[in-house]
Order: C-alpha cells, then sequence, then structure tokens
C-alpha cells in the first residue's frame, strides 16, 4: 500500500509541473474549452490511475515471485548443504570401504601365501613320504629276502619240500604236504589244519613208522590198518592209502613255495 501511495504522489507532482506549464495557456481558454480540457485531465488522472494500479499489480505479482525464487533459493540451498553431507558421509564410508577392501585383499594375499607355504610343505613331506615308504619297502624285501635265503639255506640243510594238490578235492583231504629229508618227518594241511608225523611218533597208542628208502618215503602203523607212500619226482609226488593192503586211489601234488596251512 505504501508502494501505491508512492506512486500516486509521484504521478501528481509530474501532472502538477505539466500543468503549471501551460497555466498561461489555460488562462486564455474560455469556460468550454477549460471544461473539455478539465475533463481530459481528468481521464489521463484515471488512465494513470489504471497504470499505477496495474504497475502494482504486476510489482506486487514480481515481489511475490521473488519472495516465491527467495524461498526456492533457500530451499535448494538447504537441499545442496544436505546433499554435500550426505556426500561426505558417503565419501567417509566409501574410504572405510575401501580400507577394508584393502585390508581383505591383505589378508588374501597372506592366506594364499600361507596355501602356497602350506602345499609346499604338503609336496616336501610327501616327498619325504615316499622316500620314507620306497626306504622301508626295500628294506622290507631286503629282510624278506634274508628270511628266505635263510629258511632256503636251512631248508636246504633239512632238505624241505613243499607240494600242494594239483586238482581241487573235496573237503578233508590233505592238499598241502610239507616233506623234510632230516631229520624226516612229513607236515599234512587239511580243513585249514596241520599235523606233523615223523619216526616212532605215537599216535592214539600205536607207533607210526616213518621209513625212506630213494625217493620212496613209507608211513606205517596205524591202528586201523591204513598205510602210505610217498614217490618223489623232481616237481611231482603221488600219494598212495592202503586199508588192509588194497590201495585207495592216488593223489598227485605239484612242488611249489613256501606256503601257510589256510
Amino acid at each position: 500500500m505504501k508502494m501505491k501511495k508512492t506512486l500516486l504522489l509521484s504521478a501528481l507532482l509530474i501532472f502538477a509541473c505539466s500543468s503549471e506549464l501551460f497555466c498561461q495557456d489555460y488562462m486564455k481558454m474560455n469556460k468550454k474549452n477549460l471544461r473539455v480540457e478539465y475533463q481530459r485531465k481528468l481521464n489521463q488522472i484515471d488512465s494513470l490511475k489504471k497504470v499505477l494500479d496495474l504497475t502494482y499489480s504486476v510489482n506486487q505479482n514480481l515481489q511475490s515471485n521473488l519472495n516465491n525464487a527467495n524461498s526456492d533459493l533457500l530451499s535448494i540451498s538447504d537441499s545442496l548443504k544436505n546433499s554435500k553431507n550426505e556426500l561426505s558421509r558417503l565419501g567417509f564410508e566409501i574410504d572405510h570401504l575401501v580400507k577394508k577392501v584393502s585390508d581383505k585383499n591383505l589378508q588374501i594375499d597372506s592366506l594364499r601365501n600361507s596355501l602356497i607355504d602350506f602345499y609346499v610343505a604338503k609336496d616336501s613331506l610327501q616327498l619325504h613320504l615316499t622316500i620314507a615308504r620306497d626306504s622301508i619297502e626295500m628294506i622290507s624285501l631286503e629282510n624278506e629276502q634274508l628270511i628266505n635265503n635263510t629258511l632256503n639255506s636251512d631248508n636246504r640243510s633239512r632238505g624241505v619240500t613243499y607240494w600242494k594238490i594239483k586238482n581241487n578235492v573235496e573237503p578233508g583231504i590233505a592238499n598241502k604236504i610239507t616233506i623234510q629229508n632230516n631229520p624226516l618227518e612229513i607236515t599234512i594241511c587239511a580243513r585249514s589244519k596241520s599235523f606233523s608225523i615223523f619216526d616212532k611218533v605215537v599216535v592214539e597208542g600205536h607207533s607210526i613208522r616213518l621209513k625212506k628208502r630213494g625217493n620212496i618215503i613209507t608211513m606205517t602203523g596205524a591202528g586201523d590198518g591204513t598205510s602210505a607212500r610217498f614217490l618223489l619226482y623232481d616237481d611231482m609226488m603221488t600219494m598212495e592209502v592202503f586199508e588192509d593192503g588194497k590201495s585207495e586211489g592216488k593223489k598227485i601234488y605239484i612242488k611249489t613255495k613256501r606256503y601257510s596251512c589256510n
């Protein structure tokens, strides 16, 4: 409202100045012309008032727009400040995450190096284990060879030979036989059990006689009248069983290596 009054006062001053300039001309006019001139001036004043009102309205709109713009600027400024603060916070979080990622990468590198050291140690231990296993196998082979040589030497000194039946037979039949010549002894395996017979051994109150002549071994003296004859060749042996002097058949055996009775 104060602005409107100021504009109206300015217009009146301008009108007054212009009226003073034309004062002498008005003195020369008659009443009719003065009335016309007066009405024209009133119309001019009305026009000026309308212009002033329009200018004031436009000015008010501009002022309102300016206030709105200032409010928007303040809001934008606040948003920018908040955005700046948020960016600062996000920047701090990013730096923190980058540091954590860097620490994790260092841990991964450390674990990778530890894993490499582990595999190197594992390969080294595997190599040592292989060498130790080979050494044990070599020692075992050497010991086995030594034992076999000792046994073979002992067997040769005692004249020991090992025999197994050529064909599969029914249970209860002697499937493996060991013959020792010095002193004379026969070990028979049947049903995973073994029993040994030597000269003058007593079985169920009867003295068994075991004799060898050349490549023939005879076993006599069993209480039930059973006797046996073993005929030895280089790589084959026959065992013939007799009951009361009557042959019950022959079994063929082939020479084999040392065995266990099972």
